[in-house]
This record gives structure tokens, C-alpha cells and sequence, in this order.
């Protein structure tokens, strides 16, 4: 088994440096001045230390195939150790996902958290891609029906449920939505089955209606103005979102639309009314500065923009994204029992967070990625 020895390791938001030993894939001990008989030690001294970050909204697996394997990789040596993929947006079935997945669970890969296929009905988002492609996975619209649907997905390695209330801003085709009582269910069998569910959601009224129907998570944020009597209603209910603001700020770049104004404004006055809010960017490939792999700049900045601190950014990149994806007792903190998932950066973290865009060190599950 391997033990490192991170040494004089300046944790962020933690005063005095300590040291942090490693066992395994495990933080074993943090505290000042370890030593221990037959480790590796690494000196980190002058870097400011943190946990690995999340991207909570990506696609991996799309209608013309997976992303190339180079580019997955990156995400790790960028300091996001870990990824959730929110639904195979591909014709083909499930268990091809799995099997490609399978053979990518090497520690130079991030940790991927998957969200299935996207259970729709027929002409419902997410059951035709806009090419012509149908990618969903179209459940019997029951609850009953739903309630398989759910059952079949997780069965088969689903670590999330993903589903659409709305069509949003896709305005290829002329979409319905799914019926309210085999949405509910759709979100009461994840529930009951201990996974959280997430839908795409943009319009303010969807957005509230599914926090009624007891989501768990909109993986987006509404583009349209919400009230403050919808907010609080929301943050009642504790449904939780992903902001994905640079998706919208690259839509709004390319189609001239005025949304950032109200996406900024819901996302801030969202976090601030106690609604919980993971970061991801809804990756499906790179198109600097907007969606970019390893730690997303950009969003990280745009939630700065909507009036988080700095401090609140950074606990939204990893341990709130790690509680949105149920892996909280397992990483998104640095904490004696959880996995190693440590990153380090040299320079004061501001809200520019310049200093995250290049890694000095990587570990990944107890594995030094890189080292610099």
C-alpha cells in the first residue's frame, strides 16, 4: 500500500500549515508536524491546498461517440478530480456507456459519477437529439411506468437520474412536456431509492413546479427572471441546482440573446436564499473561455459575478457539488478517512482565480498525478 507524507500544506480556509498523511487511496492523518516510517514526501511548501474540484455537468458520450480520452485525462491534471456526466446523449444503449466507462478507471481519469440516459417520452427533451437522432430513453408515461424506468437505470449503474421538464432554449423542434404525476414519480423512485434526480429545466414556472414535484436537483438555472416569492418557495422545498451560467454566457455570446442578467441575478439570490448550488458548465467540448476542461474558470467567475464570495465559490466547486452528487462522506473535503483527492496552486486565490488555472500538484484516489 502507498503512503505519501504532504508536508507544511497551507489547507484553504485553515490557518497554521499541517501535514497530511496519506495511506492508500485515504487521508489517513492531518495534523502539524507528522512523520511516518516508509512514505514518499512531498513538500508543499508556499502552496495553497484544497480539495480536488467538481464538474457536476458534463457530457461525455454524444451522438457522434465519447469524448477522446486525451481530453478526459486533462480534467484531472487541471484539479477536477471529479466528474459527473449528466446522461448519454447517444443512440445507443446504456450498457455500451458502461462497458466504454469500465475501461477508464484509471486514476489518470477523473472519478466519473453517471447519470444514465435521459428518461423522456416520445417528443418530450431529451428523447430527439437536434440532428434527428433519437437518444432518450423512452419510459412508459405512468407513474408505474416512471417508477421502471428508474428501477432499470440504476440498476444497470446510474448514479443519478436525469430527466426534462422543459425544452428551454432548444427550439428545434416543438416539444411537450412530461405529464406532472409521471414526473413526481420519476423523482419519487429516485428518492426512495437513494439517488438524487435532476432534470433540465430553464423557465422560472418549470422551475418551481418541479421543486413541488420533489426533484432533487434543476441542472440548470432559469434564464428568465425568477421572483422572490418563487425563490423562497424553492428554497422551502430544498431542491438544490447547478447553475451551468457559461453555457448561457456562450449562447448569449453566439445568438446576441439578453439572458445573463437574469441567470447572474436568479443564481445569487438563489445561493443567498439558502438554495445549494454545485458547479458545472454542461461540457460537451472546448470552446474557450466558455467550456474549457480542468477547473472551470470561467464559471467560476460568472458565480463570483452573481455576488458569491470567493469563499463561497470554492465550497460550491467541491464539497456542496459532492453533496449534490450523494459523495460527500467520500471526498469534496480534506478529512482523515476520506479519499485523497488534494490539489495544490501557488498565489492568492481572488475572485479573478487565476491561481487555479495552473496545478503545481495532483493527487487523485492516493495517486500523484502530477507534481511540478
Amino acid at each position: 500500500m502507498s503512503q505519501y507524507l504532504l508536508k507544511h500544506c497551507a489547507i484553504w480556509g485553515g490557518s497554521a500549515p499541517v501535514d497530511i498523511l496519506v495511506e492508500g487511496d485515504r487521508i489517513k492523518t492531518i495534523a502539524p508536524e507528522l512523520t511516518a516510517e516508509g512514505t514518499e514526501t512531498i513538500d508543499l511548501t508556499g502552496k495553497t491546498v484544497l480539495p480536488g474540484f467538481f464538474n457536476a455537468h458534463v457530457h461525455l458520450y454524444g451522438v457522434h461517440g465519447p469524448l477522446p480520452d486525451e481530453l478526459i485525462r486533462r480534467f484531472v491534471t487541471g484539479g477536477v478530480t471529479t466528474i459527473r456526466d449528466m446522461g448519454m446523449t447517444a443512440p445507443q444503449d446504456f450498457r455500451v456507456y458502461t462497458r466504454w466507462l469500465s475501461e477508464r478507471m484509471s486514476l489518470d481519469y477523473p472519478t466519473v459519477l453517471n447519470s444514465g440516459k435521459f428518461l423522456c417520452g416520445e417528443n418530450t427533451y431529451g428523447d430527439i437529439h437536434p440532428s434527428g437522432v433519437q437518444i432518450g430513453y423512452r419510459i412508459e408515461e405512468t407513474p408505474e411506468g416512471a417508477a421502471r424506468a428508474v428501477d432499470e437505470m440504476i440498476d444497470a449503474g446510474a448514479q443519478t437520474i436525469k430527466t426534462g421538464l422543459d425544452y428551454g432554449m432548444d427550439q428545434a423542434h416543438p416539444l411537450r412536456y412530461l405529464p406532472d404525476d409521471v414526473f413526481a414519480a420519476i423523482c419519487r423512485r429516485a428518492r426512495e431509492r437513494g439517488v438524487p434526480s435532476s432534470a433540465h429545466i430553464t423557465k422560472p414556472d418549470n422551475f418551481v413546479k418541479a421543486a413541488r414535484l420533489g426533484l432533487t436537483e434543476c441542472a440548470h438555472v432559469p434564464t428568465e427572471l425568477l421572483s422572490d416569492e418563487e425563490i423562497a418557495e424553492v428554497a422551502a422545498t430544498g431542491m438544490t441546482f447547478t447553475a451551468t451560467a457559461s453555457i448561457f454566457d456562450m449562447v448569449s455570446a453566439e445568438t446576441g440573446e439578453q439572458i445573463m442578467d437574469a441567470v447572474l441575478s436568479n443564481i445569487g439570490r438563489l445561493y443567498h436564499a439558502g438554495v445549494s448550488l454545485a458547479v458545472g458548465t454542461d461540457f460537451m467540448f472546448e470552446n474557450p473561455p466558455y467550456q474549457t476542461v480542468g477547473i472551470p474558470m470561467h464559471e467560476l467567475r460568472l458565480l463570483a459575478k452573481a455576488g458569491l464570495t470567493v469563499e463561497e465559490v470554492i465550497r460550491c466547486a467541491t464539497i456542496e457539488s459532492a453533496e449534490h452528487c450523494g459523495v460527500a462522506d467520500e471526498t469534496g473535503s480534506l478529512e482523515a478517512g476520506k479519499l485523497a483527492d488534494i490539489i495544490a496552486v501557488s498565489g492568492t486565490i481572488d475572485d479573478t482565480f487565476a491561481a487555479l488555472k495552473t496545478m503545481d500538484f495532483v493527487m487523485h484516489c492516493g495517486a500523484v498525478v502530477k507534481n511540478s
